[in-house]
Parts: structure tokens; C-alpha cells; sequence
């Protein structure tokens, strides 16, 4: 019998919804530790090897794009997924600046974030609609430059 590895997650969250998140994570076999806060998510991560972060974007204190700016500095191996309640359009341009690829808006697809994480952690079939939209049958590259775009960006793709 082959034995899998077990998967460190951090979820970096103040509010009650990282509970969630954390039976989402522990119900696929996943390790989960929690934090609230930036400091201490860079405290955990000096004392811990970790898979993969899920961070709220804002934070009590430093905020996560602190948090990620330091995760991209230090450990530039563990992946990252930032999460939000507000609209995306509100942190866009930040999120763009930033480089952040994986955004997902609270509250979270099941499926979705266990989705990514595998593909993160695993570095398998990352790219590629085919990987989040069902029975795509053809596609074409669309490049967003700014949060101005992405309303036509998002017609094209429905069209």
C-alpha cells in the first residue's frame, strides 16, 4: 500500500467563516492550522511547512497582500488563495498589481476551493478553462490589463 502524503494548509481568516473552511480541508484528509492575523500568519509559517495558504484579503493589522508580498519573499514554493466577501472589482487593480492569481469570492464553492488547492499543492493541470468550465468544446486567449476590461472580457467568454 502506497502512502500519500498528508497536505499542510494555513487559513489566515478573522472571521467565523474560517471554521468552515477548516471542515472543508479536514474532510478531504487535509491538516489545517488557523490564524487571524498576518503576524501571526508569519509566525506559523517559520514554524511550520505548509502546502498551500488561504488568506482573507483584509486583515486585522497587516492586511494579506502583505502577508503575500512577504509568502512571494520568503517561501515563493507555497501556493496561495486569497479570499473575499466584497466584490472583486474592489480589489482588482491591487490584486492585478500584485500578481495575485487566485481570488475567490466568500462563500467558496466546496468544490471550487478543494478544486484549486489539489491543482495548487500538486502543480497538475493548473491551466486551461477545461479545468473550470464543464464540456468547453472550444476557447480563445483573452488578456486583462485592468479592472476596466474585465466587463467585456466577461461577454466575450459568455458569448
Amino acid at each position: 500500500m502506497i502512502e500519500t502524503k498528508m497536505h499542510n494548509i494555513l487559513i489566515v481568516d478573522f472571521s467565523l467563516y474560517k471554521e468552515s473552511l477548516k471542515k472543508i480541508f479536514l474532510e478531504k484528509g487535509y491538516k489545517v492550522v488557523l490564524c487571524e492575523s498576518a503576524f501571526d500568519a508569519m509566525a506559523k509559517l517559520k514554524a511550520i511547512d505548509f502546502d498551500l495558504v488561504v488568506s482573507e484579503i483584509e486583515l486585522p493589522g497587516d492586511n494579506a497582500f502583505d502577508l503575500y508580498n512577504y509568502i512571494t519573499r520568503n517561501y515563493p514554493y507555497i501556493p496561495t488563495i486569497m479570499t473575499t466577501e466584497k466584490n472583486m472589482d474592489f480589489f482588482f487593480d491591487r490584486i492585478f498589481q500584485e500578481g495575485i492569481g487566485n481570488v475567490l469570492c466568500k462563500p467558496l464553492k466546496k468544490e471550487e476551493i478543494l478544486n484549486l488547492a489539489e491543482k495548487l499543492i500538486t502543480k497538475k493541470n493548473i491551466f486551461g478553462l477545461e479545468n473550470y468550465i464543464k464540456d468547453i468544446s472550444d476557447h480563445n486567449k483573452i488578456r486583462i490589463n485592468s479592472s476596466r476590461q474585465i466587463k467585456r472580457a466577461v461577454e466575450t467568454v459568455i458569448e
